[in-house]
């Protein structure tokens, strides 16, 4: 299962350097769930682990579904230039090769020979986790590498930058999510929640929801560009590293899309909880390996987009490995919301490999067949909220 790298990139074989701030402890997380028969909308299932003969269960509210006005938010955005974008981002690390070879598993600490290999993309092999189900790429960019990628905005993603798309944003994305948060901070509480950080924060579209709501935010963003625009769109000051922030603490710390990118999700998870105090809730969105999506991919595999992406997604959670990650960090989770976008890539897929105009039928299928997709758990993202269990 090795992966195919270019002869210049200059692969670490030894990678703990990268995870030396994890909790590295080897054991089987084994997860199973009760589900009700007939879920619309929500549900409460209760999630089992087993690890080393012991047990616990949980009850979680689980949420399905998030309609999306898809045409709109994605008409300046055609599907090639999508691809395309990708593959200028994978050939940007592999010009740079300063990159780490996988010796185990990130999040369980199993040794890479209990993996399987659950696809190959653009070259690069992501391996399965048979002790946890977590799905991480067998070479991905150092730390150092990556802090110089989102700090310099080194492909130029500008795509969130478009002032004319913030109200929409905020409508279609941010608002629905920072309503969804709050409102699951005050049921598990039982009070409103007053302060807010946000980790990679991007352009700051989901800190002005929460502002607009409220509440008092707080942002932390590497990439400069998206730091200055936040000021001048938004009048919020994000903070390029932690240190503004050393002692403070938080009622919800939350990231979105942020933990794949990373090289050590247990240091990610530890930061996390350096900013909470015992009433905080922590919340997490990725993208969710056991989805739709994944399986389309697979169909495609050099034709980069999604959240199959080398050297930028490291990592691809399923439900059962981010359990496992917060269970170990003493998190779990409490609340989840299943969303995706696999009903569009598919649409997209098909209209692409047709040569036909995909619009028209994402706007008269998208919203009823992802909602399917999302109550049989098979949506492409997750939205997590945990608290401290221990």
């Amino acid at each position: 299962m090795e992966a195919a790298i270019p002869p210049s990139c200059r692969v670490r074989r030894n990678p703990r350097s990268a995870f030396k701030r994890g909790t590295k402890v080897e054991r089987a997380y084994e997860w199973k769930k009760e589900i009700p028969f007939n879920r619309r909308g929500e549900s409460v299932e209760t999630w089992t682990v087993k690890v080393e003969g012991r047990s616990a269960s949980f009850e979680i509210e689980a949420c399905y579904g998030k309609r999306l006005d898809f045409g709109s938010i994605k008409r300046e955005w055609p599907f090639q230039r999508e691809i395309d974008f990708a593959r200028e981002k994978i050939r940007y690390f592999e010009r740079d090769g300063d990159l780490v070879k996988a010796s185990s598993c990130p999040v369980c600490s199993r040794g890479i020979q209990d993996t399987v290999r659950l696809v190959r993309i653009c070259n690069v092999d992501y391996l399965q986790c048979k002790g946890c189900t977590h799905v991480y790429a067998s070479v991905f960019p150092s730390p150092d590498l990556m802090e110089r990628y989102y700090r310099e905005n080194a492909v130029g993603d500008d795509y969130y930058l478009n002032p004319e798309e913030i109200e929409l944003r905020l409508k279609e994305i941010y608002a629905p999510k920072a309503r969804w948060i709050l409102e699951t901070y005050e049921k598990l509480f039982g009070k409103k929640p007053s302060t807010i950080l946000d980790i990679g924060a991007g352009s700051g579209h989901f800190l002005y929801a929460c502002k607009q709501l409220g509440m008092k935010v707080s942002g932390m963003e590497l990439d400069r560009a998206f730091v200055a625009w936040c000021k001048q769109q938004f009048g919020i000051e994000l903070c390029e590293s932690n240190e503004r922030l050393q002692g403070k603490t938080f009622d919800i710390v939350c990231s979105f899309n942020v933990i794949e990118h990373t090289a050590d999700p247990h240091a990610f998870v530890s930061d996390y909880k350096s900013f909470m105090h015992e009433g905080s809730m922590a919340v997490l969105e990725t993208p969710k390996a056991n989805s739709f999506t994944t399986w389309i991919q697979q169909v495609f595999p050099d034709e980069p987009r999604g959240h199959l992406m080398p050297f930028e997604h490291s990592h691809l959670f399923t439900d059962g490995s981010l359990a496992t990650l917060l269970y170990v960090n003493g998190l779990a989770v409490r609340r989840i919301w299943y969303f995706g976008q696999d009903m569009a890539e598919l649409i997209l897929r098909i209209g692409s490999e047709l040569k036909g105009e995909s619009g028209t039928l994402l706007s008269r299928l998208f919203n009823p067949l992802q909602e399917a997709i999302d109550v049989s758990h098979h949506s492409d993202c997750m939205l997590v909220a945990a608290t401290p269990w221990r």
